[in-house]
């Protein structure tokens, strides 16, 4: 169950960069483009 909790641990903090780094993407590409 710990090592399920650290892989679940893991994963959510990937998908929150992942989601941080595609919300800057999205915000430059908006800021170049206007």
């Amino acid at each position: 169950f710990r090592n399920n909790m650290v892989g679940l641990n893991d994963y959510v903090h990937l998908v929150t960069n992942l989601a941080q780094g595609f919300s800057v993407m999205i915000i430059e590409t908006k800021v170049y483009s206007s």
